[in-house]
């Protein structure tokens, strides 16, 4: 008589396995992904006040490039989530990243508000698919035991690609001009586009939920140094689990995704509200751009350590607790800068110093999102999940360019800043009635 196969649960050797160096590696090729996403988000608002001044637009001759450009990235969030389960994590991110680059790149060449507006779209398109493709990958190629942190670490390289940004604004826009500056976020995703095509692999849990690429699993976890026979079968190819999008919407899910939902929706706007504006705010009131980017790395500098503090907090004590108080002081900084820009152009010391601290905070809250909704949405919807919630989130997001816009033109940089700690304060009362936050790291170990 032939023995039992007993199916192999795919997402159980990852979850109890050890941590290994290839593991590693994905999660450093996600992370080099994000890290142009937090680039590309900030590029055009620090190279706004340059093409203003050459091409004699004004603000809200501007405003739309900002909005549109949001409205790309939206839609390229929800296509990548809706691929990334039905075709594959690995390609989806490949073509998310080569969409990017090009467009990208391609900005450099031309000379009018419209063509830049048509290329900025196409290029938010893959802006939108890499994030949330780049941390489903990274949950499930993550041990339970550090997924929360990683995940959190992965989407911190945003912060860190919006300081880089700020760091070369300060030393290539005054010197050689917008077009040196943008062509450097264009041509790097190529360079990890390369690397993704010939090293990233495809979710291995994924892969589970596919029986027709049942041989490419097991070549795959070969691998990855688990020992399997060719007639291995798999757990959740013998189990019919629906990746309809409509699961996001019935229970028990429908109550958190709308939470998060709401989470990233406030949050994104706060976010590019600033993201957008705030280099016209500085130089608004006096700073030059060379201060502008100083003042910029400053904030990035603020938000890279805010979120490495926050992966340990959430890996160690979960996710609710760590989110809420930094959500608090999120709101009170924002209301601190309120009085804090007037004194830009002869204290920026004070003004890098909140600034540092507001995106310490905020970006804490931002990252810990991930982690928050890669724990949330299960395996045959995860990247849908993950593509629908940051979708809606950009979606928002692209009032943040209107927000912006009109609270700075009727009031001023105060009512620009309360603005951005309405948007953030609503975000954390969806943090706070989320139901599945991340576990403290002794629970995840005790259920292991």
């Amino acid at each position: 008589m032939r023995p039992e196969i007993h199916p192999i649960n795919v997402g159980a050797l990852f979850d109890t396995g050890p941590w290994t160096a290839r593991q590693r590696a994905v999660a450093l090729m996600c992370g080099a992904a994000i890290l142009f996403d937090g680039f590309q988000i900030v590029a055009l608002g620090l190279a706004a006040p340059a093409i203003m001044r050459d091409w004699g637009l004004s603000e809200q001759q501007f405003t739309p490039i900002f909005a549109l450009s949001l409205a790309g990235t939206a839609l390229g969030s929800f296509v990548a989530g809706y691929f990334g389960d039905r075709f594959g994590r690995r390609s989806t991110l490949i073509v998310s990243v080569g969409i990017l680059g090009v467009m990208s790149t391609s900005i450099v060449f031309v000379n009018s508000l419209t063509a830049l507006a048509i290329l900025r779209i196409a290029a938010c398109l893959g802006l939108g698919g890499c994030l949330p493709t780049a941390a489903a990958l990274v949950a499930e190629y993550t041990p339970a035991r550090h997924r929360s942190s990683v995940v959190t670490l992965a989407a911190g390289c945003m912060p860190l690609g919006s300081l880089v940004a700020g760091l070369l604004a300060a030393l290539i826009l005054q010197p050689f001009g917008w077009r040196a500056f943008l062509i450097f976020g264009g041509l790097c995703p190529l360079i990890v586009l390369v690397v993704l095509v010939f090293f990233l692999p495809e979710s291995a849990r994924m892969l589970a939920h596919k029986p027709a690429r049942r041989r490419e699993l097991i070549g795959l976890l070969r691998r990855f140094g688990f020992t399997l026979g060719d007639d291995a079968v798999f757990e959740a190819q013998t189990k019919s689990k629906s990746t309809s999008v409509r699961v996001l919407f019935a229970a028990p899910l429908r109550a958190d995704t709308a939470r998060l939902a709401g989470a990233f929706l406030f949050s994104l706007i706060g976010a590019y509200t600033l993201a957008n504006w705030l280099p016209l705010v500085l130089a608004g009131i006096g700073l030059t751009p060379e201060r502008v980017g100083v003042a910029y790395s400053a904030a990035g500098l603020g938000g890279l350590i805010g979120s490495l503090v926050g992966a340990g907090l959430v890996g160690k004590f979960g996710s609710r607790w760590p989110m809420t108080v930094f959500g608090v002081a999120t709101v009170a900084f924002a209301i601190v800068l309120r009085y804090v820009a007037y004194l830009a152009s002869d204290g920026q010391f004070l003004l890098c110093a909140v600034l540092f601290s507001f995106f310490f905070c905020s970006s804490m809250i931002q990252t810990s999102l991930f982690a928050v909704g890669v724990n949330c949405f299960p395996t045959p919807v995860r990247n849908a999940g993950m593509g629908l919630v940051n979708g809606i989130g950009r979606m928002g997001s692209v009032l943040g360019a209107y927000v912006g816009g009109y609270a700075l033109h009727d009031g001023g940089p105060q009512r620009f800043f309360a603005a951005v700690a309405a948007c953030y304060a609503l975000s954390i009362l969806c943090v706070v009635f989320t139901s599945r936050h991340t576990a403290p790291a002794i629970r995840t170990r005790s259920a292991l």
